[in-house]
């Protein structure tokens, strides 16, 4: 669905509803409700793929989000470069978009690629790959020095930073095992539909009908009008 066909129905849902007995709406306005409905069903999809079925229990298992669900066409997958800190066990992967543009990370691995010379080709062959445990930082003390626990080149732990940049900081526990590669995905923000610019919702097509739906309700709750009151 196109922008103007989002715009379109956004005016014929809201006219069923009263819309046209409350007050005109302009199309940058329009835009903005789209964008606020988007925002709201992307936070909901994740909040419900990152549930726990026994919240109660001890144990506690995130499902991440999965790439072929509503967020599909979000999911991203980087490779980083790690690079050893001086004087530390820990390595450090950068990632250098701007931060606006991710809206959640998923999943952190370190790879380990395979060099193979052929005669005086060289081919760089990748290798296996560990999942990282992403801690919070004030707890990465903790695992460090838990025997069970800590981190080793096959079950490494990882944290998160954010600077006052637009780069986010990626630090590796491996204890002290060689981490060349850094593999991170996530899911993108979704882009700002924009009617004058011909500027169309990039979530999957049969998500917005619902989006659509949820921009008008957010319309009639800012107006402080409902059906019902409207005669």
């Amino acid at each position: 669905m196109t922008i103007s066909e989002m715009h379109h129905l956004f005016r014929v849902i809201g006219q069923v509803k009263g819309l046209q007995l409350v007050r005109a709406v302009l199309p940058e306005s329009i835009d903005d409700y789209l964008n606020a409905a988007i925002m709201e069903k992307c936070r909901s999809v994740l909040i419900q793929n990152t549930s726990t079925a026994f919240p109660d229990k001890t144990t506690n298992r995130d499902n991440p989000t999965s790439p072929y669900n509503a967020l599909r066409t979000l999911f991203k997958t980087k490779t980083l470069n790690a690079t050893k800190q001086v004087f530390s066990k820990i390595f450090s992967a950068t990632d250098a978009t701007n931060k606006s543009s991710v809206l959640a990370y998923l999943s952190v691995s370190t790879r380990y690629d395979k060099t193979i010379t052929n005669s005086d080709t060289i081919i760089i062959e990748e290798g296996n790959c560990y999942p990282c445990r992403i801690i919070e930082p004030d707890k990465i003390s903790y695992i460090l020095n838990d025997f069970c626990s800590k981190p080793s080149k096959e079950y490494p732990c990882c944290i998160i930073e954010s600077s006052t940049t637009d780069s986010v900081e990626f630090k590796i526990y491996t204890n002290d095992n060689e981490t060349p590669k850094v593999v991170i995905s996530y899911i993108a923000t979704p882009i700002k539909v924009n009617h004058s610019a011909k500027i169309d919702c990039d979530l999957p097509d049969y998500l917005h009908s619902e989006i659509v739906e949820i921009a008008v309700n957010k319309y009639f709750q800012s107006v402080g009008s409902t059906t019902k009151q409207v005669n």
